[in-house]
């Protein structure tokens, strides 16, 4: 059973539903929605002041590339 051209003789097992074909679209469906989700987050990350202070310490250490 393997979704649209696969062999038909597994589907008196899952009582005649193509488990992998519906299976696919979920996942398809959660990657999607995973995707969008991680799109709307912010474009840029905003340094504490802890940060800020490590960030200089890594300059002047010459740590960064």
């Amino acid at each position: 059973m393997f979704g649209l051209g696969g062999d038909r003789s597994g589907l008196q097992r899952s009582l005649g539903i193509n488990v992998n074909l519906w299976w696919g679209m979920v996942m398809l469906i959660f990657g999607v929605v995973m995707f969008f989700l991680g799109r709307r987050g912010t474009a840029t990350a905003q340094l504490t002041e802890e940060g800020r202070k490590i960030e200089e310490l890594e300059h002047r250490a010459g740590l960064e590339k």
